[in-house]
């Protein structure tokens, strides 16, 4: 609970020398004088109980009594404590759809983490504050409808056979989490249990979720790209071709993400163990033809 005798013990309780004495002695009298009142802080009991045991209450020094002043003073600060706690009580039943609108949007909106810090701090927001958000309470649904266009619009039909039988092979192999790295994209499956079984998630290099192909097609999220179906439509016709493509751009093995160093590995790109976990040993063959051929 709130000490009501904070920033208390500069209150007049007893007359002082002053330049003006007579000033000084009214201005006692008008805070009380030299009357006594229950303290409200222990009740005039003069304890003031912990939790183990009793203590003498700071406020009165253990009198149960303190001057007028001090005694309205308290109860002055209770009153305005308990009107503000009605105010923000009244402003939350009055503003409940506001109130709620704005805990969902500052998640992600600074704008809107910042009016919940502001209403904590005062119990209540101005009218303007609550303008804006109606107001964009109002636009949220032609602006989610936009939204939705604007990702659907990148989205579409991927053929996905090719990418599901190399994953059905290094499943079979004990790869519990297989991820195919091409274009610039990644893609994995969603977990057997879950809302979205049977479907692949897709993620840039940088681990940006980008969608979801389920049933043959491409659902985009908002961070995809305009060209991220494209991209993954040539994963997907042809996953081998892009895979040698990433090897040799990046260095690193498409199916592990590993480094690769070994020349045949490069021109395949895949390293051997990933080669046979996802049935891709005829690429490392190619590879070394090839490479015989060119020597």
């Amino acid at each position: 609970m709130t000490d009501p005798f904070a920033h208390l013990d500069d209150f007049d309780t007893a007359p002082r020398a002053s330049a003006q004495p007579a000033a000084t002695e009214r201005l006692h009298m008008a805070n009380g004088g030299d009357s006594q009142h229950a303290c409200p802080r222990c009740n005039g009991t003069g304890t003031f109980r912990g939790y183990a045991r009793s203590f003498s209450c700071n406020a009165c020094k253990g009198s149960g009594k303190v001057a007028r002043a001090v005694a309205s003073a308290a109860k002055g600060r209770q009153t305005r404590e308990a009107n503000d706690r009605e105010r923000r009580a009244a402003f939350i039943v009055e503003h409940t759809d506001e109130l709620a609108y704005m805990q969902r949007r500052a998640e992600r909106s600074d704008f809107y983490a910042g009016l919940l810090s502001k209403f904590q701090t005062y119990g209540s927001l101005t009218e303007n504050q609550l303008a804006a958000v109606r107001r964009d309470m109002a636009e949220e649904p032609a602006r989610l409808e936009a939204l939705r266009a604007q990702r659907a619009a990148k989205g579409g039909e991927v053929s996905i056979s090719a990418i599901e039988a190399l994953f059905g092979t290094a499943t079979d192999n004990d790869i519990k989490r297989p991820v195919f790295r091409a274009g610039g994209i990644e893609i994995s499956k969603a977990p057997m249990h879950g809302a979205n079984a049977g479907a692949l998630y897709v993620k840039s290099e940088g681990d940006v979720y980008l969608g979801k192909i389920v049933a043959g097609r491409f659902h985009a999220s908002r961070e995809a790209g305009a060209d991220t179906l494209a991209r993954l439509q040539a994963v997907a016709a042809d996953p081998t071709a892009e895979a040698i493509k990433y090897a040799r751009l990046t260095g690193r093995c498409s199916c592990c993400g590993k480094g690769l160093v070994d020349p045949v590995s490069i021109r395949a790109g895949i390293g051997p163990v990933c080669a046979e976990n996802w049935g891709l040993d005829y690429r490392r063959d190619l590879a070394r033809e090839e490479l015989a051929a060119e020597a």
